[in-house]
């Protein structure tokens, strides 16, 4: 599993470790905190066999990519600028982005500066929202409840408490996130002064979507990178408003290619805009919205091909039901019934009602695969100022 090509990508002024396989259209795939490229292991071979090309880096500040010193350099323009840049590097016009949790607000927000570039935009657990500054990082709008992203402001404090026992910081935050939580189990209110850690239950076993094997190599890659590049997301959550004031508009700030949405129906970031003033973002090129029982780390419901465990049937079950699924091709709209197989967040993989599988990403975009091959680029579009 972690035998991938992997090429050190020189983009926008840094280089990213990037696993790079197969050849047809580019599908990038970003992940999000506290994870790296191994996020997508299962998704990549299938989107190869569907006749794509996959980049899937570790994003700036994680793991075997660079991670500069200055919290400022990773602001939304810089991450999407490294996205470009791995496109660029591979000789790539156009390209397909999918994103995981910090990921998805990096890949809606490629598709959104730089259009001519994006096919097409998918987005797990996190959807598309404009923030009012300040409102999710400042203090004053929690009371005397502990909020995570108010913690992560102050550089330091956030590291120390994870880097103290890597394993243990991340066992607790993944399973916290999962949907193996007991049902009816709420992780409490804490005041401000608490950690991040305080409250969260440890699990005496892992989950059975993430095996000892998958634990040993994210707590290796952290033991190398640490915490902070990867918090350093976090610190600049009202500087990437401030410098996108342009997508406060509904002409330039709606997302215009063909754009898909998963959600696990626990995940509470889907509550985040009604507690904190969120606008929800706009999406014109034939958006579905769909949600499934899980919460932050949907893509570990399978971990081995043709094999699901008891979690994954119980995934199977909420999403073996049709839904209309609209795209634009080319100036014409149609809808498609679809159904999600056991292995769809395995494999990434959809079922037409006729039993024809594809890629979710084949299916959702007929028109990106009708060529095998993606046309080399001529030239680099002009990256966006920070």
């Amino acid at each position: 599993m972690k035998n991938r090509n992997f090429q050190l990508i020189e983009t926008n002024g840094i280089r990213l470790r990037t696993v790079v396989e197969g050849s047809g259209p580019l599908v990038i795939l970003l992940h999000g905190w506290p994870q790296c490229w191994y996020l997508w292991r299962h998704q990549i071979n299938p989107l190869v066999n569907a006749g794509f090309q996959v980049a899937v880096p570790d994003q700036r500040g994680y793991c075997g990519s660079d991670k500069p010193v200055e919290i400022e350099a990773y602001n939304i323009i810089e991450l999407t600028n490294d996205v470009i840049g791995i496109a660029d590097s591979l000789g790539h016009e156009q390209f397909i982005v999918v994103g995981h949790d910090w990921g998805a607000p990096v890949a809606w927000h490629t598709a959104l500066l730089q259009p001519g570039r994006v096919k097409a935009v998918a987005g797990l657990s996190v959807p598309y929202t404009r923030w009012k500054a300040r409102t999710l990082t400042q203090q004053q709008f929690f009371g005397d409840n502990f909020w995570y992203m108010v913690y992560f402001q102050k550089p330091g404090v956030a590291e120390a408490e994870f880097e103290a026992d890597i394993r243990k910081s991340l066992r607790m935050i993944y399973y916290s996130g999962s949907g193996d939580l007991p049902t009816g189990f709420r992780i409490g209110k804490k005041p401000a002064s608490a950690k991040f850690l305080d409250g969260l239950p440890d699990p005496e076993h892992l989950p059975a979507w993430l095996t000892e094997e998958d634990m040993d190599y994210y707590v290796e890659q952290y033991q190398q990178s640490g915490f902070r590049g990867p918090i350093n997301w976090y610190r600049n959550i009202d500087r990437n408003v401030e410098l996108t004031p342009q997508l406060d508009s509904l002409e330039t700030g709606r997302i215009q290619q063909p754009a898909f949405f998963i959600a696990g129906t626990k995940d509470p970031v889907l509550r985040f805009g009604r507690r904190h003033g969120s606008a929800h973002g706009q999406m014109d090129g034939g958006f579905t919205w769909q949600s499934v029982d899980r919460r932050r780390w949907p893509l570990g419901a399978n971990r081995t091909p043709g094999r699901s465990d008891g979690s994954a049937a119980r995934f199977s079950k909420i999403c073996r039901l049709k839904l209309r699924f609209r795209f634009q091709a080319q100036g014409i709209s149609s809808t498609f019934p679809v159904v999600f197989r056991p292995s769809s967040w395995r494999c990434a993989s959809a079922a037409s009602a006729s039993g024809k599988v594809f890629s979710i990403l084949s299916f959702s975009f007929p028109e990106l695969i009708q060529s095998k091959s993606s046309p080399a680029r001529q030239s680099s579009s002009p990256r966006v100022a920070a």
